[in-house]
């Protein structure tokens, strides 16, 4: 990004369960990623309105989803988070379309990939494939 690119850019972190202090159609674009898979479809819900509140229209959305996720501790058992859900990729593809309804939407999909968390408490290994979207709400 250039420093013009930057100047015009603002960053903005928001609790995606909280209510958004936004007026409506206030953002050009909207970036989330690494946190949706902690979500249930309830709650994805709720988020993606308010996505869908706060962007203008014509705005883009990029966002991603782990899916087929795993976690591996070193003697060879499955680490689970009890209130996780578990996202199949077709799942969650298709959910996000349904959600996205109105949007013009590409879908790309990353090949599994693995990354050690050694110094995890417990240790594992995570694996997934991460579905990411990227949408353009409609002119109006």
């Amino acid at each position: 990004m250039t420093e013009s690119e930057r100047s015009r850019t603002d960053s903005v972190v928001v609790n995606l369960t909280k209510n958004w202090p936004f007026s409506d159609n206030s953002f050009d674009g909207i970036f989330c990623t690494g946190t949706l898979h902690f979500f249930n479809k309830e709650e994805l819900a709720k988020i993606f309105q308010k996505m869908d509140r706060v962007l203008k229209p014509g705005g883009k959305v990029i966002l991603n989803v782990g899916t087929n996720i795993t976690r591996v501790m070193p003697n060879k058992e499955i680490l689970v988070h009890p209130n996780e859900p578990q996202y199949e990729l077709s799942d969650a593809r298709d959910f996000l379309e349904t959600s996205f309804r109105e949007y013009d939407a590409q879908f790309f999909v990353e090949p599994p990939e693995s990354f050690d968390y050694m110094d995890a408490n417990p240790p594992f290994t995570y694996t997934s494939s991460v579905l990411l979207m990227s949408a353009q709400k409609p002119q109006g």
